[in-house]
């Protein structure tokens, strides 16, 4: 059965899992993986706000394990906590920058934060350095979804520098849309020639299970890992997260 997130909570952390979650705009399917073995590099949180109208997800793949992940993992759950009922997603990927700066960690991490109100029908979106959501509508094939191009030096990996500025970008989304947010384990899985997976093979097995249900689709794309890896260990920690908007939207 999914796991029902509701109002004014936050469910997620850094352990492996394979679970479907849903909130009243969304159903999701995550998976996540430490190359470790143990809760290690990925970091992801959903948290709908204190009104149910508002579901945010995170993401953050920290290049470190043990200490700094823990630490970064108890910052951004604190800013989810502080920020519930903003759409600014941009902001917390702002603050969460200054805390790893300020704290003199040497971990670079790559960031991700959606924010999806259900009655407005409207995503925002803003990336640290991160992989781009990937979204598939009813008239288009699955494209990425980028941020606004602005000037100046903006969206770096968090700890690169303090006062990043990270842009927020915005779209309308209808029942039936889909999304996948992923750290770079994915299209970086490698197999014994030194292959990587790529960007090519998940827009094509996920054009592949447009008709399938969220979780077939999720083990769709872990039979495909395993059979790319064959027995070569991943070297790096992997999450995904799809999604797909549930509900007609109110005016």
């Amino acid at each position: 059965m999914p796991h029902h997130i509701q109002c004014a909570e936050i469910w997620g952390g850094v352990k492996g899992i394979v679970q479907d979650v849903c909130t009243r705009g969304l159903t999701a399917s995550i998976y996540s993986r430490s190359a470790e073995g143990e809760g290690g590099g990925d970091i992801y949180y959903l948290s709908v706000c204190s009104y149910d109208i508002l579901t945010r997800i995170a993401i953050v793949d920290v290049r470190g394990h043990g200490r700094e992940v823990l630490a970064i993992s108890e910052w951004l759950y604190a800013l989810l906590l502080e920020s519930m009922n903003s759409l600014d997603g941009a902001t917390i990927l702002a603050g969460l920058n200054d805390l790893v700066v300020d704290r003199g960690f040497q971990a670079i991490s790559t960031a991700a934060i959606l924010s999806f109100h259900q009655q407005e029908g409207n995503l925002y979106f803003a990336y640290a350095g991160h992989p781009p959501l990937l979204l598939r509508q009813q008239s288009s094939g699955w494209i990425p979804v980028l941020t606004p191009d602005l000037p100046g030096v903006a969206n770096l990996p968090l700890g690169v520098r303090k006062n990043i500025r990270y842009d927020q970008g915005s779209l309308h989304l209808q029942p039936g849309d889909r999304l996948c947010l992923f750290t770079d384990g994915v299209t970086e899985l490698a197999n014994q020639s030194g292959d990587l997976w790529g960007d090519d093979r998940l827009a094509e097995l996920l054009a592949d299970s447009d008709r399938d249900e969220l979780p077939e689709v999720r083990n769709r794309l872990l039979r495909a890992f395993e059979s790319f890896a064959e027995a070569h260990v991943p070297q790096d920690d992997c999450t995904f997260l799809l999604a797909e908007v549930l509900v007609q939207h109110s005016a």
